[in-house]
């Protein structure tokens, strides 16, 4: 059984890059650009993150995603529950 899946990697790389940048909003290409990763999962992953309420997400021009939470509040057992 594999304990890590392609999911959880990415959430936790994409959740990584949040809190290097919390003061922003981060849109979906800007993730897909520096995580090189495709949109379409990325968008799932961040879309499943703002529905458990760690992300906080902004739509139309200018929208993208924030961290809703404090970093030191994001257990990893969460995003693997979440996944």
């Amino acid at each position: 059984m594999k304990l890590v899946t392609k999911d959880i990697h990415c959430a936790v790389k994409s959740l990584h890059y949040f809190t290097k940048y919390s003061e922003k909003v981060i849109t979906v290409d800007e993730l897909v650009k520096k995580l090189n990763m495709r949109r379409a999962f990325s968008r799932r992953i961040l879309q499943a993150l703002s529905r458990h309420k760690i992300l906080k997400s902004f739509q139309g021009r200018g929208g993208g995603f924030t961290l809703n939470v404090r970093p030191d509040k994001i257990r990893i057992m969460d995003v693997m529950d979440i996944f």
